[in-house]
């Protein structure tokens, strides 16, 4: 309507310096909201990305229990598997013994590695999340098909190591005191599945079952989600 129009433009010529006031104080709110919007988005993906960098395909983990490394049964990951076949919002359930803090030295390369960690994973807990692929053939590869004292490397720690396939590398830790343990480089493997681009040794929960000494227990169950987190 013409008359609302001249009503609500009436005071403009009489009052510049107010009318320039408001329309700066309209650009900043909306620069500042912009601002806010963008930044939430940079830290939503920021958070993604570390999620996936620290953790690759896993999206809830269960730890707690006794003693140093955390251990509890490993019914308690048995269970809920069990549980979560029936889930449909549940597409993976893993289970580990989780080491962290290695030295890992490779006595092929005569590298040494630091606060690296290790999973020994319950055969075949790993195939829900995606299992392993080999660095260099592409093949797909499992727990299961470790032999005895075989580790594979992840491609992390494989490039800290100068590591390859066949190496002999000897683990230490502050909790081993006086001990080592030798394994040998079955395979590279992609920064995926149960692990993501930390320095991580997979190998068959058994082996560090033995060494601890704790044969029914685990320290981690791995979980996930359809959709993601």
């Amino acid at each position: 309507n013409i008359i609302f129009f001249k009503i609500g433009t009436r005071n403009i010529p009489r009052r510049r310096t107010q009318m320039w006031l408001i329309i700066f104080a309209l650009m900043l709110s909306t620069t500042l909201l912009s601002s806010v919007l963008a930044t939430g988005d940079v830290i939503t993906t920021a958070v993604q990305t570390v999620a996936v960098y620290n953790l690759g395909s896993v999206d809830e983990t269960i730890e707690g229990g006794h003693g140093a490394l955390g251990y509890f049964s490993d019914g308690a990951y048995y269970q809920l598997r069990n549980l979560a076949s029936h889930d449909p919002d549940i597409t993976a359930v893993g289970a580990s013994l989780t080491e962290h803090d290695l030295l890992v030295a490779d006595i092929t390369s005569r590298q040494v590695r630091s606060k690296a960690s290790a999973l020994g994973i319950i055969p075949n807990s790993e195939q829900g999340f995606g299992g392993m692929q080999d660095d260099n053939t592409k093949q797909h590869l499992t727990i299961a098909a470790l032999g005895a004292n075989e580790v594979y490397l992840n491609h992390t720690i494989a490039v800290l190591l100068n590591a390859h396939r066949g190496d002999t590398l000897y683990l230490y830790s502050k909790r081993w005191p006086g001990k080592r343990y030798k394994v040998h480089v079955a395979a590279i493997v992609g920064d995926s599945g149960l692990v993501g681009q930390l320095p991580y040794l997979l190998s068959n929960i058994q082996f560090f079952r033995a060494i601890e000494q704790h044969n029914d227990d685990i320290t981690q169950i791995f979980i996930a989600n359809r959709g993601g987190a």
